[in-house]
């Protein structure tokens, strides 16, 4: 069953359990650049990697758009992020930088690509085993991913979902909200929620107010919920067909983030919190 927590933004799916989460991304990533920045100290060139953030924006999904009013009062059809990423991506709307904090630390973004000291910790990477090892960790492969894969899609061309997005398109007609047609008859709503005049990169009062209506017309059919269950069902015969795998390699990937954590501990110094 699809697990969701309103407050929190988030929606647990069967799958998710055995899969990589933000947090073990952030975690393996730090542990890969530190033994690399270890490595190219030992060759004189020195420099730090901000310490691990794991952003509470990055807990929350959405399933064809926003699903709770929080996220439609602050990021209207635009997936959550940091606002710092907000302004990375180019979102029209994002919050304003503050003002930029002076720093003392080299970090590797202020090494020149093309320079030799760029080149010694490219070295470090290429020659350290754990960044091949780590990447993969965090890249599941196998049958089940494929089969996985294809439920979902086949759950979402459903009668049941089909149905579902039939009776969310008739709260937004009787809302007077305007209905992307090509978006309801591909059965793909997307971050735009099937809605005519929403846009995933542009942050403003009337998306705003847009994206609540939205919320308001999935509260009243249910439709995150169902939507979910739907994914979940889907989900759920893939899962008993390979739990084994699908264990095993949740195991493997916990073993690797304990392998990061004791890196990241052991390579404290050389981190920065600016």
């Amino acid at each position: 069953m699809a697990e969701l927590d309103p407050d929190a933004g988030s929606i647990a799916l069967p799958f998710d359990q055995f899969m990589p989460t933000f947090d073990d991304s952030e975690v393996l990533d730090l542990a890969t650049q530190l033994e690399a920045a270890s490595c190219a100290g030992d060759q004189g060139v020195h420099y730090r990697i901000p310490a691990r953030d794991t952003p509470p924006e990055y807990s929350q999904d959405t399933l064809d758009g926003p699903w709770t009013i929080a996220q439609a009062e602050r990021f209207a059809f635009v997936r959550p992020m940091t606002d710092a990423d907000l302004r990375g991506n180019g979102v029209v709307g994002a919050p304003e930088a503050g003002p930029a904090v002076e720093r003392t630390d080299t970090v590797l973004a202020d090494i020149p690509a093309e320079s030799p000291h760029r080149e010694i910790v490219e070295d470090c990477f290429a020659a350290n085993e754990i960044t091949d090892r780590f990447g993969s960790a965090q890249s599941p492969s196998g049958p089940w991913m494929t089969e996985m894969s294809a439920a979902v899609t086949a759950a979402q061309a459903s009668d049941e979902a089909d149905a579902l997005r039939s009776e969310l398109r008739a709260c937004y007609e009787q809302r007077g909200i305007a209905v992307d047609t090509s978006a309801f008859d591909a059965g793909r709503l997307g971050d735009t929620a099937g809605v005519a005049g929403a846009d995933s990169s542009l942050i403003d009062a009337q998306q705003i107010e847009l994206a609540i209506a939205v919320v308001e017309c999935k509260n009243d059919v249910g439709y995150t919920e169902r939507a979910a269950a739907l994914v979940a069902q889907a989900q759920a015969p893939v899962v008993v067909a390979y739990l084994d795998e699908l264990r095993a390699f949740a195991t493997e990937l916990e073993s690797t983030r304990d392998e990061a954590e004791q890196i990241i501990t052991e390579h404290a110094d050389l981190t920065t919190t600016w």
